[in-house]
C-alpha cells in the first residue's frame, strides 16, 4: 500500500462521513419538523378537553372555589407545555439545519431554505388556544 492509497482512502472516509453526517442530520431535522406539527393534534385534543371541562355537569364534580383554582391551574399548563414543546424542537430544528448547512457548504454551495407561512402554523394555532385558555380561566374565576 502505498501513498496515493492512503490518500484516496482518507478522501473516501471524508466523503463517507458526510454523506453519513448529511444523514443524520436530515433525519433529525425531518423528525423535528415532523414532531413540531404532531402538536397540532395535541391541540385539538385539549380544545376537546376544555369543551368537556366547560360542559361538566355539577351533580358530578361540585364547582366550589377549591375545583375552579385546580381547573385553572390545570388549563394554565396547557399553553406552558405546549409552548415549551415547540420551543424545544425548534431549537432542534435549527441545530440541525445548522449542521447540515455546515457540511453541506464545504462541497457544493446552495441557497438557504427560507421560513413560509406553514411552518408557523403550529406556532399560530398554539396563539389561540392560549388567548381561548385565558378567556376560560377569566370565565372560571368571575
Amino acid at each position: 500500500m502505498d501513498n496515493n492509497d492512503l490518500v484516496k482512502m482518507k478522501i473516501e472516509m471524508e466523503r463517507d462521513y458526510k454523506i453519513k453526517s448529511i444523514e443524520m442530520w436530515g433525519d433529525l431535522a425531518k423528525s423535528s419538523a415532523t414532531e413540531k406539527y404532531s402538536t397540532l393534534t395535541t391541540v385539538s385534543s385539549l380544545a376537546a378537553a376544555l369543551l368537556v371541562i366547560a360542559t361538566f355537569n355539577e351533580k358530578l364534580v361540585p364547582l366550589t372555589n377549591y375545583t375552579r383554582w385546580i381547573i385553572v391551574c390545570l388549563l394554565f399548563l396547557i399553553p406552558i407545555s405546549i409552548w415549551s414543546l415547540l420551543t424545544n424542537l425548534y431549537r432542534v430544528e435549527k441545530k440541525a439545519r445548522e449542521e447540515l448547512e455546515k457540511i453541506i457548504e464545504s462541497t457544493i454551495k446552495h441557497e438557504k431554505p427560507t421560513d413560509a407561512f406553514i411552518d408557523k402554523i403550529p406556532y399560530i394555532i398554539t396563539s389561540i388556544l392560549t388567548i381561548l385558555v385565558f378567556l376560560i380561566i377569566k370565565l372560571i374565576l368571575d
